[in-house]
């Protein structure tokens, strides 16, 4: 598929139809109506280029453990989790850093017109690295990066409605990210596609991270609210707990 637009990002019909593509290039089984309005996956977000430029602002800002009290394996000990709290203050406007916050409004823009909600708002956002420590497929007995869960509901006082993932790259084995449904059974696999998104409503819907067997596996992850809220536009604080 070609890159995606920004003809395509601010059109609601046609970026529906662009996630239907995407979609059906992924999986056999098209989405339920209800499905696809609760969830959606976009290809070629970024360019390779772009990718690496943000992998390598990660590589250098990244602080492990942030966001989980310093621990730096909240899930498992076979992984190192390092990241970086994006916020439009004390940064130096740089190429990296610009495109670091063109694609944060980017992905502002697919959510809204996705969603076609235009009170959806970002109130967090994050550069995330998932490094494995053990480079072996045996951990039959931990098969999660980060388990089944829920989106934490409310964070600080903000209601938290949507959340997006989008990966920068692919050279990792493992780290796929798992809709499932109400019983707890896996219901969608999504590999980690340099330049992909992945859009869903946070109410209800569980999802995790299968275990990563070797390398690095980088991402972009926000939060979204439709609470009005001035405390939704910034971008600073340090939530406890991250998806």
């Amino acid at each position: 598929m070609a890159k995606l637009s920004i003809e395509i990002e601010s059109n609601p019909k046609l970026l529906r139809e662009y996630a239907r593509k995407s979609w059906k290039q992924n999986f056999s089984i098209p989405q339920c109506a209800q499905e696809e309005d609760n969830r959606f996956v976009l290809d070629n977000l970024l360019t390779p280029a772009e990718s690496k430029i943000l992998r390598d602002f990660t590589d250098k800002n990244a602080v492990d453990g942030e966001g989980y009290h310093g621990e730096k394996h909240p899930h498992t000990k076979e992984e190192l989790f390092s990241s970086y709290n994006v916020t439009h203050r004390y940064q130096k406007s740089s190429p990296a850093y610009d495109l670091l916050i063109k694609t944060q409004f980017r992905v502002l823009r697919i959510m809204m017109n996705y969603f076609e909600d235009y009170n959806i708002q970002i109130f967090f956002s994050q550069l995330v690295k998932r490094t494995c420590l053990i480079e072996s497929s045996r951990f039959k007995d931990q098969p999660w990066s980060h388990p089944p869960h829920l989106d934490v509901n409310p964070v600080d006082d903000v209601a938290r409605t949507h959340t997006a993932v989008l990966y920068l790259n692919e050279e990792c084995d493992g780290g796929n990210f798992i809709f499932q449904s109400t019983d707890h059974s896996p219901q969608r696999v999504i590999e980690p596609i340099e330049g992909r998104l992945i859009g869903f409503s946070a109410s209800g819907i569980y999802h995790g991270i299968t275990h990563i067997f070797s390398g690095t596996r980088y991402a972009y992850t926000f939060w979204f609210t439709t609470d009005k809220q001035d405390r939704a536009h910034d971008l600073t604080h340090t939530a406890n707990q991250k998806s």
